[in-house]
């Protein structure tokens, strides 16, 4: 058997107000979530390769807060390049600021943990977003067990 190569994504589930930021992608026309890949010199700390895609992704001036560790992982596929993915999951709130989305996505969407994924999320995406939703995150958003 010959190993596998795989990308490695760091994926954020980003809560306001009981609800959670879903993006569309601008190449596929299907969901996303905040994130994406990490360098190869970004691998020791998550969190602030997290920020930065964040950064990039949402603009500047958003000011969060989330859990520093992962809360599950899922596998996927980076469409854009056709690559399979392991993607980290962290979570997080919104605390203050002005969403700028970049050319990486074309809409925004708040979503209710009880909302239809699938009429957004595709695939292996799918499958990691009714995953993480499985695990109850409210509960975990509204205890406020956030760091940073």
């Amino acid at each position: 058997m010959e190993p596998g190569w795989f990308q490695v994504t760091l994926k954020l589930f980003l809560w306001h107000e009981g609800r959670y930021l879903a993006l569309r992608d601008s190449h596929s026309g299907f969901g996303d979530l905040p994130g994406g890949r990490i360098g190869r010199d970004e691998s020791v700390n998550l969190p602030a390769a997290l920020e930065r895609e964040v950064a990039e992704e949402l603009g500047g001036a958003v000011e969060l807060e989330f859990h520093p560790e992962p809360i599950t992982l899922f596998s996927h596929y980076v469409l854009k390049d056709s690559a399979p993915a392991f993607a980290f999951v962290f979570e997080g709130r919104l605390k203050s600021g002005q969403l700028q989305l970049s050319d990486e996505h074309t809409d925004l969407f708040w979503m209710k943990a009880s909302d239809d994924p699938s009429t957004l999320f595709v695939g292996t995406m799918l499958d990691g977003v009714q995953k993480y939703l499985a695990t109850n995150p409210l509960s975990r958003i509204n205890e406020n067990r956030m760091k940073r």
